[in-house]
């Protein structure tokens, strides 16, 4: 009778041990298939100067990218969940007649991103700051190589960086 209790012990003690690898697999696979994380989201910084306006984003996973335009108004909104593990950002701007355009970016990581300026794709290794012209009969968009990593998200940063680069202060100076 002992020698049958101790075999039971030890079956038991075998079931037991499977049972937890068993949970252990299943809990393994659930989180690496289908747990997700909520994708990172942007520090963000929109404004106006001069005639221009300019909305910038800054991830703390490195990601950096500003809009310089001319166009009156502007939008921008952004959305993550952990039911989806893209981070998506869109915007558009316009002036008085409907003259405008729109952008739309879309990170998992905020280091790398797909962007878009009137459903037209843009490699963000050539370069995240983009100067966008409504005036006339078309939309004008450079798009330049800029050290972005410096700047800070508030608007004093923003115009220190502009009135330092050539480019964005001629902008600017178009826009008025």
């Amino acid at each position: 009778m002992a020698e049958q209790t101790k075999t039971i012990k030890v079956q038991a003690e075998r079931w037991h041990r499977l049972a937890l690898m068993l949970l252990t697999v299943v809990l393994l696979l659930a989180a690496s298939g289908c747990y997700r994380t909520t994708p990172p989201g942007p520090d963000t910084a929109g404004g106006q100067f001069e005639g221009a306006a300019y909305i910038f984003y800054r991830w703390e996973q490195g990601l950096r990218l500003m809009i310089w335009h001319d166009a009156t108004g502007a939008t921008s909104s952004g959305s993550g969940s952990t039911s989806d593990p893209i981070y998506r950002v869109e915007g558009q701007a316009a002036n008085e007649g409907d003259h405008g355009f729109t952008w739309a970016l879309e990170t998992r990581d905020g280091q790398t991103a797909q962007f878009r300026i009137n459903d037209v794709s843009y490699d963000l290794s050539e370069g995240t700051l983009f100067l966008v012209s409504t005036s006339g009969s078309s939309t004008g968009i450079e798009q330049l190589r800029r050290d972005l990593s410096g700047v800070q998200p508030n608007q004093d940063s923003i115009l220190a960086f502009a009135a330092d680069d050539p480019d964005v202060a001629r902008f600017i100076e178009d826009a008025r």
